[in-house]
């Protein structure tokens, strides 16, 4: 890697029953050639072959003990981090060639930075590449109206940032939404213009209903619903609730404009993608 800058680098991974693809994400650290770095695993013992797979590679620091969830065994992993960056990777994703060192690219010279995230590819159960999400800079206002948080998996945050400011253990689906809403106006981010991650839709991820064809879980309907009563409808205390809510919708309508403006720069690169894949 051509940067002098190579500070420790701790991969932060919470597993519960993924054994079918947790392997691809610990080689898939290991394949970015980095020399100081460590990999946590908080798994939440798992019934099916993580734990074989888990004894197979001796770098990993791994638990296999109950937990509370996933944003429990985040909490965990990222308060046991002895590097200066935490890497947020789920164990079904896995990073793709180079993203360390785009990562350390980003950071380098710089110490004003909290966060570094790129474009996702999202993939299939086989890695097959399904689309890749363009990602566009980070604006507070687009979290606080609902349209657009960076992704969760496959994103750098400085240690000492994300360690003062740990997961909320209640939220189980939204729980990087929640945490962009109460830390992100704070936050100076760093936005890569090159895929960094993988992240899979299967059968086993939580969210790949939503993420597919937007349908949407109770529980995650109540989750999104309490965040938005926590940090958006509280600023408006003076309005009855059902008017807090419309000045809401008004307002997210306005910024989902601006966020297919900031898309419109990827537009070429949507095309070509519809294009390529017709003919797969």
């Amino acid at each position: 890697m051509a940067s002098e800058y190579l500070p420790k680098i701790s991969v932060v991974t919470p597993s519960y029953n993924q054994g079918k693809y947790i392997e691809e994400a610990i080689v898939g650290v290991l394949e970015q050639n980095y020399s100081d770095f460590e990999h946590i695993i908080y798994d939440n013992c798992s019934t099916d072959n993580t734990i074989n797979i888990l004894k197979k590679y001796k770098h990993l620091t791994w638990f296999s003990e109950p937990d509370k969830g996933q944003s429990h065994a985040l909490n965990k992993g990222f308060s046991l981090a002895k590097g200066e960056w935490i890497l947020w990777l789920n164990a079904d994703d896995y990073l793709l060639p180079g993203a360390i060192a785009a990562y350390v690219e980003a950071i380098s010279g710089s110490q004003e930075v909290d966060l570094v995230y790129g474009h996702v590819n999202f993939v299939d159960a086989q890695k097959k590449l399904l689309k890749t999400v363009y990602q566009v800079p980070y604006s507070y206002s687009l979290s606080l109206y609902g349209v657009y948080a960076p992704p969760s998996s496959g994103t750098l945050f400085r240690a000492e940032f994300l360690k003062k400011n740990l997961l909320n253990e209640d939220f189980h689906y939204v729980m990087d939404s929640e945490w962009f809403l109460r830390c992100g106006s704070l936050l100076k981010y760093c936005f890569v213009d090159k895929p960094l991650v993988a992240f899979r839709i299967s059968g086993e991820n939580k969210t790949a209903q939503h993420i597919q064809n937007g349908t949407v879980l109770p529980k995650h309907q109540q989750e999104v619903e309490r965040y938005r009563s926590l940090y958006v409808f509280s600023r408006w205390p003076q309005l009855p609730l059902e008017k807090r809510k419309a000045l809401f919708k008004t307002k997210r309508r306005i910024y989902l404009a601006i966020y297919y403006f900031k898309k419109m720069r990827f537009i070429h690169r949507y095309m070509s993608q519809r294009i390529f894949n017709r003919f797969l």
